[in-house]
C-alpha cells in the first residue's frame, strides 16, 4: 500500500502545479454565409482553418484559443479581404458569422460597386445555464416567418424574424 501511495504523493504538486499554469482560453466558432461564387479562407494567426476553404453554410466546430489577441484574415475571391485583431476572453464562446455588403467605391473607384467582408458577432459565456435558441436572419427580406418543432412537433405559433 505504502508503495503506491508515495508515487501519487510525488505526482500530486505536479498536477497542482499544471493546473495552476494552463492558460485562460475562451472559445470561437465562424459559419460562413457568403453567398457569392467562391470559398471563403479563413486564416487565424498565420494558420488557415481549412486549405480548401468554407462553402457557403459551412462552420467550424468550437475550439479553444488562449486568452488574448489573436489576429484574422478572411479571403473571398468575390470580396475584398478583411484583417482585424481579435480578442479572445476566458469562458466565453464567440460565434462570427461571416457575411458582406456592397458599397460604393471612393476616389479613382467611385463609380465601381465593392464587396467587402464582415462578421456578425454572438457572444455567450461558458456557463450560462440558460437553455434558449439564438436565431439571426442573414436574409434580405425584411421578415422571415418560421415555426419550432421538436420531434416534429410544433411548438407554439409561427413566428417573424425583423
Amino acid at each position: 500500500m505504502r508503495a503506491l501511495l508515495l508515487p501519487i504523493l510525488l505526482l500530486l504538486p505536479t498536477a497542482w502545479l499544471h493546473a495552476q499554469n494552463a492558460p485562460a482560453v475562451g472559445f470561437l466558432r465562424f459559419v460562413n454565409t457568403v453567398t457569392l461564387e467562391g470559398r471563403l479562407d479563413i486564416a487565424l494567426d498565420g494558420q488557415s482553418l481549412r486549405k480548401a476553404g468554407f462553402r457557403a453554410g459551412d462552420m467550424t466546430g468550437g475550439f479553444g484559443l488562449a486568452e488574448g489577441s489573436h489576429p484574422f484574415i478572411l479571403k473571398h475571391p468575390a470580396c475584398e479581404p478583411m484583417e482585424k485583431e481579435m480578442a479572445v476572453a476566458p469562458g466565453t464562446t464567440t460565434t462570427y458569422l461571416v457575411t458582406w455588403e456592397e458599397t460604393k467605391g471612393k476616389g479613382k473607384k467611385e463609380n465601381e460597386i465593392i464587396r467587402r467582408l464582415k462578421f456578425v458577432e454572438l457572444q455567450g459565456r461558458q456557463n450560462d445555464r440558460k437553455s434558449g435558441i439564438d436565431l439571426v436572419s442573414m436574409c434580405r427580406q425584411p421578415l422571415l416567418k418560421f415555426r419550432l418543432a421538436f420531434n416534429n412537433r410544433p411548438i407554439g405559433d409561427a413566428r417573424y424574424l425583423k
